[in-house]
């Protein structure tokens, strides 16, 4: 292969053959690579067996290469070496450019008739022989002293009449086995050839490796593919059902003509899906009067969270999922179930004797690995029936900076009754204010109360002096019920100094009508 990029370009070979032939479509000039001309680059040859003839057809009509490698000294360069078996054949270029600051190393062939070449490298070293046009100069204003230096071709390019050999192929396989050494059928692989003369594999874009095929493990568990010689990646994708995909996923492998005849072979070790943790998930039950009182007799389900939805979905055309065996309170208050890890949803369908359902009659709970051998508890109030629900809420306004109370905010408290998510204060359907202006106190606080059952907002409209409105001026919606504890709610608010005057703006949501859910 031949890359050109990061200021150099390299030829790869494949450290085989005694031919090593690269074809080239771009001009050997940095941003090259098909990009045009640009400044000098490097020229470095690798895997270049010794004493192997080295072809590079240079392929266009317009082409140029600038280069600052090769030296005087022999020693100083390893393109030196390849000199006398190195040959550059330019078939069907009409307009060749050959500068930079480097020595040249290499026989030239220039076959168009109609071509013409230019020279302006101080040396060139090798043969060169042109069917067309030579100019041979120096860089304006940089002084001369070009030369050409004749050295001899000694390669051994191919007879035409020739058959080439037969490439030399062997296996390349890969084994996947279960922690007990035993085959697994069922792996997914997918084998990789490395063309891109890139370390490593490249699995994507425009300068990918070559994928070569895919294969699935049958009951001996091994994939296999005759190939030619090189590198190769074998990449696992999927592991077999009820195994893990390794955590190293990709498997580098070279076939060279030494190992071709047994073949190369990567084994690969899966292990199992660990068993899903199971643990408790609990209600409990008290009264909202008194957390303190278990109740008992509460009828609840228990749902898993599994299509995907926010909240709980218990009808439909794809609801959750109900868990087998309903659940009551006993004496202590509490009923439980032994579940797999996941998410689940708590719906209390029955209360106590003598009281009400919660207005949200719905928890969720996660149980995870972490907490499955503690368990996880919700806890449920029930009200006494007749009795009316009376709820506050508090808000504590703060500097933002300090954290000290700030007197002079004033807030309004409206309650969601319209449906529409967010706060809507204009229109014919607005939701409606309950409690008008309040201003915090020394304490940097305000009291709504009595409040009932129901989704609120807090919304403000001044600030202390010096001060701005927050971005979002509306804090909300705030969920106020029997599983409320104390039936208090305490939201703070923090503001900051206005450097520039007191300021009165602020967003208040959507539409400009008021502010969304927080």
């Amino acid at each position: 292969t031949a890359v050109n990029a990061g200021g150099t370009t390299v030829f790869t070979g494949d450290n085989v053959s005694a031919l090593q032939v690269f074809n080239v479509d771009f001009d050997l000039v940095s941003g090259g690579g098909g990009g045009g001309a640009g400044g000098a680059v490097g020229i470095r040859f690798d895997r270049i067996p010794a004493n192997a003839t080295v072809l590079v057809n240079v392929l266009g009509t317009d082409r140029t290469i600038s280069t600052y490698s090769g030296t005087i000294v022999d020693a100083q360069s390893p393109w030196n070496a390849l000199r006398t078996r190195l040959l550059w054949n330019f078939p069907d270029a009409t307009a060749l450019n050959l500068r930079g600051s480097g020595q040249f190393q290499g026989s030239v062939l220039v076959g168009e008739q109609a071509s013409r070449t230019t020279v302006t490298l101080p040396g060139m070293n090798g043969r060169f022989f042109t069917t067309g046009t030579l100019t041979h100069t120096s860089v304006e204003g940089l002084g001369g002293g070009q030369e050409f230096h004749s050295y001899p071709f000694v390669g051994d390019l191919p007879d035409c009449s020739v058959t080439p050999p037969v490439p030399v192929t062997g296996s390349v396989s890969v084994l996947k086995r279960d922690e007990a050494g035993r085959p697994l059928a069922g792996a997914r692989f997918e084998l990789w050839r490395e063309t891109n003369g890139r370390r490593g594999a490249q699995f994507t874009g425009e300068d990918a490796d070559t994928k070569v095929a895919d294969c699935v493990t049958p009951d001996t568990g091994v994939c296999s593919r005759e190939s030619e010689l090189g590198t190769y990646y074998w990449r696992e994708t999927a592991a077999p059902d009820g195994y893990v995909l390794p955590e190293q996923r990709v498997f580098t492998l070279t076939l060279t003509a030494e190992n071709a005849a047994a073949g190369v072979r990567y084994v690969v070790d899966n292990v199992k899906v660990p068993p899903t943790p199971t643990g408790r998930v609990a209600v409990r039950k008290v009264d909202a009067a008194d957390l303190r009182t278990p109740l008992a007799g509460a009828v609840f389900e228990l749902w898993r969270e599994s299509n995907g939805v926010p909240g709980l979905q218990t009808d439909g055309t794809e609801p959750d999922t109900l868990e087998e065996g309903g659940c009551v309170t006993g004496a202590d208050g509490r009923c439980e179930l032994v579940v797999e890890a996941g998410t689940y949803h708590w719906r209390e369908i029955a209360a106590p004797a003598g009281y009400e359902l919660p207005a949200q009659p719905v928890a969720t709970v996660v149980l995870t690995a972490a907490n499955a051998a503690a368990g996880v508890t919700v806890t449920f109030a029930d009200a006494r029936q007749g009795e009316e629900f009376s709820g506050s809420l508090e808000v504590l306004k703060k500097d933002a900076k300090t954290k000290r109370p700030l007197r002079g905010a004033v807030f309004e408290v409206w309650k969601e009754t319209n449906g529409t998510p967010g706060l809507q204060t204009v229109g014919i359907n607005a939701d409606v204010m309950v409690k008008p202006g309040c201003a915090t106190d020394g304490a940097g606080v305000c009291t709504f109360a009595p409040l009932e059952a129901g989704s609120y907002y807090l919304r403000e409209t001044d600030v202390p002096e010096g001060y701005v409105l927050p971005e979002n001026r509306v804090t909300g919606p705030l969920r106020l019920d029997e599983q409320t504890p104390g039936h208090r709610l305490v939201v703070t608010v923090d503001n900051r100094r206005d450097d520039h005057g007191k300021g009165k703006g602020g967003k208040e949501g959507k539409g400009g009508k008021g502010g969304g859910r927080g």
